[in-house]
């Protein structure tokens, strides 16, 4: 950690581990995730190292497609901020290829770039069992000894979960004088250099009595703080938040399973649970209704990819005898642990729900799956109002589902606290305050989808259609995205108004906007700045993220948020692959308001 992939192919069940498709936020997020973690004597190790977000048919390490400039446009600034502003430690490369080269065999990514453009100095672990795959899955090599070459080569400094490549046979060779010392002693000179920065040397045992703060009242008080201003509204007609007296059906595949994310150790056990298993005691919506006493009844309707008419009919009874419908679908990554086969979790009884998320289980679509869709129509054909919960680590195709719900949340895999945040949302003991770091498709077929496009990405003839009403571009339907980049809804309103724009020296502007609370109810607005170029000397990206902020307003409070651009935000990567300035006429947006810097004359 941190992963600092950029997802662009929605159906890749790595999604969910990521920050979304922007690089700047993944950026920052990255940045800080290292700093705080190396501030504590833990090595962090930034992954994936290049361009893994993207691979061929949205399938897990399958090859990117995707040229040199590109990648250092929209893939490599996570890991240079990391490198050069966080100062990690560690990287792990990708499994994928790019252009047919693999990641750990690559001189250009792991020499040139990394060592050499970005002054790493620090360990380079092999993704596991990524050592093994340039021979059956590659196939650049037909024997372990050769993928050792290729890891020294390339000074990839260990690896990870067994040795394959660095096995007895590489020793030999180096004993033998067949293969260069120098080149083994730069890898260990590495090794050597992370253990002294972690005081190794100094200190090399943990100190037991650390385990209680694995889990403690603060940082369960952070997991459930982290999900109130996650937790995204996408739409919400009035319905929200509810009044209090309302019956409620609670229904769906995940109204009784409490969604954590892949890699969870579900049979970890931890003293403050009294031998608990921790994952096991994160409470579900349906345990939380419970705990509430508030009026509600329960049908699972459906499970994550089966359902029978017998399960529908009972959910939809409920339904017809409720007032309110809270419909709880999406994704499930639970049990879904690297490498684990579904057949194999059902046969040994671990799981008898299908993973849909999560390393390796990747999506021929983005559509709710058949048996979730159905128990959606059931329920919307009983007539009651429909508060749509979206569970899991990537966006899905809603927009029939969001078209026919009178709210729609999206929850992402909210962890141990998730489902209590979302309750308070429901009944307005929180003001949702999310914004969306990655955009909704309308239709598998419309992605991508992401918001930081080219100019000709998104249709030339900007005349979209629609079945009653053909057009051009997408014949059927709109190529822009059903809920985009930086969306996200509140139970107050926020005005944006006296955008102030400061020149305060060669490439540094100063931005101050206003932002008032004109709503009834006290909130919190992540206020984003984007950049938009007129002319480049390469095609520009029509709008990029360059700042964000979160303000927290009373109601009717006004705030004065402050931004400072420099150099880097005006910056792109040219033809020549090298990064340069634009000097050029730039728009500025913030909320409702444009501005315009002008950068010619610097």
């Amino acid at each position: 950690a941190p992963n600092v992939d950029i997802s662009r192919d929605l159906r890749w069940g790595r999604t969910e581990e990521n920050f979304g498709e922007d690089p700047y936020l993944t950026s920052v997020m990255g940045e800080r995730i290292v700093k705080n973690f190396q501030k504590n004597k833990v090595a962090a190790t930034v992954k994936h190292y290049l361009a893994y977000g993207l691979g061929e048919g949205g399938l897990n390490l399958a090859p990117a497609h995707i040229g040199e400039r590109e990648v250092r446009e929209y893939m490599l600034p996570p890991f240079s901020a990391c490198i050069k502003k966080g100062k990690a430690w560690a990287i792990m490369p990708s499994y994928n290829e790019i252009d047919g080269v693999p990641v750990h065999a690559s001189p250009l990514w792991m020499k040139k770039v990394l060592r050499e453009e970005l002054k790493f100095d620090g360990v380079v672990v092999t993704d596991y069992g990524a050592a093994d795959m340039l021979v059956y899955c590659h196939h650049i090599a037909d024997k372990p000894v050769e993928v050792g070459k290729i890891l020294c080569d390339n000074e990839i400094d260990m690896e990870a979960c067994g040795y394959y490549g660095y096995n007895d046979e590489f020793r030999r060779l180096v004993k033998d004088g067949k293969y260069p010392i120098a080149k083994v002693n730069k890898c260990v000179s590495n090794i050597l250099r992370l253990k002294f920065r972690l005081g190794l040397f100094e200190h090399p045992f943990v100190d037991e009595r650390g385990e209680s703060k694995l889990h403690s009242a603060r940082t369960v008080a952070l997991s459930r703080k982290v999900a109130e201003q996650g937790i995204v509204l996408l739409k919400n007609k009035g319905i929200l938040p509810l009044k209090g007296n309302e019956k409620i059906a609670l229904i769906g595949p995940n109204a009784d399973v409490a969604q954590l994310g892949n890699y969870v150790a579900y049979d970890y056990k931890e003293t403050c649970y009294d031998g608990e298993y921790v994952a096991e005691k994160a409470p579900t919506l349906k345990t939380v209704f419970e705990e509430s006493g508030k009026p509600f009844e329960y049908a699972q309707g459906c499970d994550f990819h089966k359902t029978d008419e017998e399960s529908l009919n009972v959910a939809a009874k409920i339904v017809r005898n409720a007032d309110v419908v809270v419909l709880a679908v999406g994704d499930n990554s639970k049990d879904g642990a690297c490498g684990g086969k579904q057949e194999d979790l059902v046969k040994l009884g671990k799981s008898d729900k299908a993973v849909t998320s999560g390393e390796g289980y990747d999506l021929t679509s983005l559509e709710l799956t058949k048996a979730q869709r159905s128990l959606f129509e059931k329920v919307a054909e009983c007539g009651k109002p429909i508060i749509l919960v979206l569970y899991g680590g990537r966006p899905h195709a809603i927009a029939d589902e969001s078209e026919k719900s009178d709210a729609v949340l999206f929850a992402f895999g909210p962890g141990e606290e998730g489902n209590r945040a979302i309750f308070d949302i429901l009944y307005g003991k929180v003001n949702p305050s999310g914004k969306l770091p990655i955009s909704f498709p309308r239709s598998s077929g419309s992605i991508p989808c992401f918001y930081n496009h080219k100019p000709s990405a998104r249709g030339f003839y900007k005349c979209p259609g629609s079945e009653d009403i053909p057009g051009r571009d997408y014949v059927f339907d709109s190529p822009d995205a059903l809920y985009p980049f930086g969306f996200g809804l509140s139970y107050t309103e926020y005005l944006y108004e006296n955008m102030r724009i400061k020149k305060l020296g060669t490439y540094r502007f100063e931005v101050t906007v206003d932002v008032i609370n004109v709503g009834k109810r006290d909130g919190e607005e992540s206020v984003l700045l984007f950049l938009s170029a007129k002319t480049q000397a390469v095609t520009p990206i029509v709008k990029k993220l360059r700042g964000f902020q979160r303000a927290s307003l009373r109601s009717r409070e006004k705030k004065s948020v402050r931004f400072e651009l420099t150099k880097e935000d005006f910056s792109f990567v040219g033809y020549d692959c090298k990064t340069k300035v634009a000097n050029t006429i730039f728009e500025v947006f913030v909320g409702s308001l444009v501005g315009k810097i002008d950068t010619t004359g610097d």
